[in-house]
């Protein structure tokens, strides 16, 4: 969890330094993949998946698997354009 954590911070900081560095980069297409596989992390930390799938009536863990699956293909994303 730490190391998801510590991602998650430094793709935001990446974030908000390629707004400021490059011109029209804030709502582009690729601002917007960068988001969404930033985002996609929140999915892996620990504490947020139990909370958000196994709570009571959730999927189980079955769902959380799947979930974890779908997070990081998003991530996909983040690989290919590198």
């Amino acid at each position: 969890d730490i190391l998801t954590v510590l991602g998650l911070a430094l793709f935001c900081i990446e974030i908000v330094a390629a707004t400021i560095g490059k011109e029209d980069y804030f709502l582009s297409f690729f601002f917007g993949l960068d988001v969404v596989s930033t985002v996609s992390l929140v999915l892996d930390v620990s504490i947020i998946r139990e909370e958000l799938f196994n709570s009571e009536g959730g999927t189980g863990e079955g769902g959380t698997l799947r979930a974890s699956r779908a997070s990081r293909a998003s991530r996909l994303s983040r690989i290919v354009r590198v």
